[in-house]
Formats: C-alpha cells, sequence, structure tokens
C-alpha cells in the first residue's frame, strides 16, 4: 500500500514519514545480522493512511521502541528537539543580545551548536557573494 506525504509541515510527521519510507524501501533487503539497524529493518511496516498521519506521534511510537531499538529510540528523541526556540539573528545581534552568564542559561557546547548552525545557514550566501567577486575581479 502507498504512504501518502504528510499533509501538515510537522517536523515530526515529516520525520515519521522519512522513517517510515526509508524502512519500506530496506524491507527486501537480505542480512542475518542482529545489529539495531538490522532489527528495526526487520520489523513489519507501519500501514498510515492519510488520517493516521495525522494523529500519529512519532515520540510515542519510538518510546514504545526503546527496549528493541534503544539507540534509535534516543537519536530519534535528540533530533525531534528543535535547534533553538529563539531566532538565530536575535540571538547574536550586536544590537544588545549579547550572550553572557546574567542572561543565558545556555550551556557552551549549545552556543558553539547554535553559532556552527547560523554559520552553515549562511555559508551558501558567502560563496555566493565569494563568486561574485571573483567574477568582478576577472572583468
Amino acid at each position: 500500500a502507498h504512504i501518502p506525504p504528510p499533509s501538515s509541515s510537522s517536523q515530526n510527521r515529516g520525520v515519521a514519514y522519512e522513517l517510515i519510507k526509508a524502512r519500506r524501501l530496506q524491507n527486501n533487503r537480505p542480512g542475518g545480522s542482529s545489529s539495531e539497524l538490522q532489527r528495526y529493518l526487520d520489523q513489519p511496516s507501519i500501514e498510515l493512511d492519510e488520517d493516521d498521519i495525522d494523529d500519529f506521534d512519532v515520540l510515542a511510537w519510538w518510546k514504545g521502541q526503546e527496549h528493541k531499538l534503544p539507540i534509535f529510540a534516543a537519536v530519534a528523541r535528540d533530533i525531534s528537539i528543535p535547534v533553538s526556540t529563539v531566532a538565530l539573528e536575535a540571538t547574536f545581534s550586536v544590537g544588545g543580545r549579547v550572550i553572557s552568564d546574567y542572561r543565558s542559561r545556555l550551556t557552551p557546547e549549545m552556543v558553539e551548536a547554535l553559532i556552527c548552525d547560523k554559520d552553515w545557514k549562511h555559508a551558501k550566501q558567502r560563496k555566493q557573494d565569494q563568486e561574485a567577486k571573483e567574477r568582478v575581479a576577472e572583468l
């Protein structure tokens, strides 16, 4: 049976749909390993119609799989957490929102992750700017 694409842009539903889609593609893959990946792939597919996708709670499903797939369940939980609830531009703007011990509870690791995320988002623009400068220099 065909699984329709998610009708909402909800991150959880999108993750659930992609996991189910990947699972279906791997369903007939041979292998006798008892790795966690193989145990996941050996499980029967989840059949969802369009109405079920809207009600499917991917985190509850992974919570129920913790005993069989502890690593995958932990990864699913971790990747479902938003990077930040504050826009990066506001967090790191020079207009006064400065991260300090008094203004934030962010750990150094989280600050590093947010800075990396911002850098990755702006990398494409920097590459385009550099290419434009190179074209101008050639003239």
